[in-house]
């Protein structure tokens, strides 16, 4: 695989040369432009010449299109590194804007110390949830009516 190159550009060039070994007549080229006054005529040129000419003028187009979409994407991706490095530092900005006002909101609240002297818990843990209606429901019943129903 690492050859593989080295193989096909052999077979190109090897294909090439019959081409140019099998197209040896003389032809004649001319190409005119009536509307403009404009032509350009060659005698007795092996036939090989023009369509390797073709070939080449392809070739030639094909890359400077591609060199040209390549050197716009380019410009694009650079573009929107920029952008995201802009959009990142407003971000960053963002979040230090939001600990200050965090931390001027925390001084303006007053904190008033809890009833016990032990702290409230507000977290929602598996022992403190909220329990099924059944539960409330009996939870609301006196328990010596429970007795006397049950």
């Amino acid at each position: 695989m690492r050859y593989l190159w080295l193989v096909f550009l052999t077979l190109f060039i090897g294909i090439g040369a019959l081409f140019v070994y099998q197209n040896q007549a003389p032809v004649t080229v001319q190409f005119r432009i009536d509307w403009i006054n404009m032509s350009f005529g060659l005698s007795r040129v092996p036939i090989f010449v023009p369509i390797l000419l073709a070939l080449v003028c392809g070739i030639l187009v094909t890359v400077s299109y591609l060199f040209g979409y390549h050197a716009l994407l380019r410009l694009r991706n650079n573009f929107q590194r920029s952008e995201i490095y802009r959009l990142k530092k407003l971000v960053l900005l963002e979040r230090g804007k939001n600990k200050q006002l965090q931390l001027e909101n925390q001084k303006k609240r007053p904190s008033f110390p809890p009833q016990n002297s032990e702290q409230l818990d507000t977290s929602v843990s598996p022992d403190n949830q909220i329990p099924p209606a059944e539960e409330q429901e009996n939870s609301l019943i006196p328990q010596e009516d429970k007795k006397e129903n049950g």
